[in-house]
């Protein structure tokens, strides 16, 4: 059977999902093959089943924080399909506005599909459901603590790489190896929980050293913007004539969904002389914000949205004084309003992507406008309608900056 996709399960999952109540078209349903259900009693019913039982394993541990996100994803998958409420039903159960909760429905759709798809018979290879289950997994709760503590919790990497190289040295000798740190005191501390930055940082390193290495391991790291990026490198025997096993494969899926939950990226390159790893993680320095808006109770909200977060405000409610502004403090992100009494915000998306001080900056334009689509084709890089909660301020400004590194 051929590979199904992450979207090829998403779309299984959404008809199932609207039809979780209908047996004759849930038994019609290719999820009933794809997790052989066939020589059941009743298909419908033990599909019905376990579709519930995976929506209920997405649910948080009873400690997580009520305003994680983790939350949120079961909520959405719960009210909609196990209570059977309406899109809008949802959007006042949760608070939202239906648009933002039609944004939540895909990307908890997106989590469902990461648990369902490890049980597809066929859809993927034996090696490769072993990933996708380790993918699978890092969604339910064993993980949900470090889900509710991103935000809260600093990392400095001078300190926690000792802890690190105590686990890694007897591994490393018994590959016939030494590990090499080279590190910069002056970098800053990590937005990562300590317990995720260890977890990762020994992902990286047993990855490299289960390929074969011919000299020292070393690990280094430079500052790159609003990120620090720790790289694990190591030469390599010169025949590499294998490919990474299961338990390898397993090691590095789970290593970049730790990196993930914290807004991070890794990635892997290797050749006949040398392999290296990479994760890209935020620091908790605090990057400039500048909101452009007339309105002075929005200025004040986004304010405080920003509070105890990574992300320092400055605001002015003069649209003309703008490029001023941007010149001189140098933001990261900025947040442009477009119905403004004295300068259309159009006409400053476009000075603002004109200018040379900001040509490159990322802009998310915050408007009652459904104009999501002018917006990107004038140069906006993110797009919110307001009334714009904390949720998606903050997650809108992660992804910005993440982009933007």
């Amino acid at each position: 059977m051929a590979v199904l996709s992450t979207e090829e399960i998403v779309s299984h999952l959404r008809r199932a999902l609207r039809n979780l109540y209908v047996p004759v078209v849930l038994s019609r349903s290719p999820l009933v093959s794809l997790l052989s259900l066939e020589d059941e009693i009743d298909p419908s019913s033990e599909l019905r089943r376990i579709l519930k039982q995976t929506i209920e394993d997405l649910k948080p541990a009873g400690d997580a924080s009520s305003h994680c996100h983790a939350w949120r994803t079961y909520e959405v998958l719960f009210y909609r399909y196990v209570e059977q409420l309406s899109r809008q039903e949802v959007a006042e159960q949760l608070g939202l506005s239906v648009r933002q909760t039609g944004r939540e429905h895909r990307k908890a759709l997106e989590a469902l599909a990461y648990l369902v798809q490890p049980m597809c018979m066929g859809s993927v290879g034996s090696e490769t459901k072993e990933i996708e289950q380790a993918e699978g997994n890092m969604q339910g709760s064993d993980l949900a603590w470090l889900g509710a503590s991103r935000g809260g919790d600093w990392s400095d990497l001078y300190e926690e790489l000792p802890n690190v190289l105590t686990l890694l040295e007897p591994l490393a000798a018994q590959y016939g190896t030494h590990v090499d740190i080279l590190l910069d005191e002056s970098l800053p501390h990590l937005a990562v929980h300590p317990t995720a930055l260890r977890q990762i940082l020994l992902g990286l390193a047993t990855g490299i050293l289960g390929g074969g290495t011919e000299g020292p391991l070393r690990i280094s790291a430079t500052q790159a913007r609003s990120a620090v990026q720790i790289h694990v490198d190591a030469p390599c025997r010169q025949a590499r004539d294998r490919g990474p096993g299961a338990r390898d494969k397993a090691n590095w899926a789970i290593t970049r969904k730790l990196a993930q939950l914290y807004r991070g990226t890794v990635s892997m390159r290797s050749s006949n002389q040398e392999a290296v790893a990479t994760v890209s993680l935020p620091t908790n320095l605090q990057i400039p914000v500048l909101v452009i808006d007339d309105n002075a109770d929005v200025i004040q909200l986004l304010q405080r949205y920003a509070l105890n977060t990574r992300y320092h405000v400055t605001a002015t409610n003069d649209p003309a004084e703008a490029l001023t502004m941007v010149e001189k403090l140098k933001p990261q992100v900025v947040c442009l309003d477009i119905m403004m009494p004295n300068l259309d915000g159009w006409d400053l998306l476009r000075a603002l992507r004109s200018h040379a001080s900001s040509a490159d900056m990322r802009i998310i334009v915050c408007t009652v406008l459904a104009q999501e689509e002018l917006a990107s084709t004038l140069g906006a890089n993110g797009y919110l309608r307001k009334p714009v909660r904390r949720e998606e301020f903050i997650a809108e400004l992660d992804r910005q900056v993440s982009e933007g590194c």
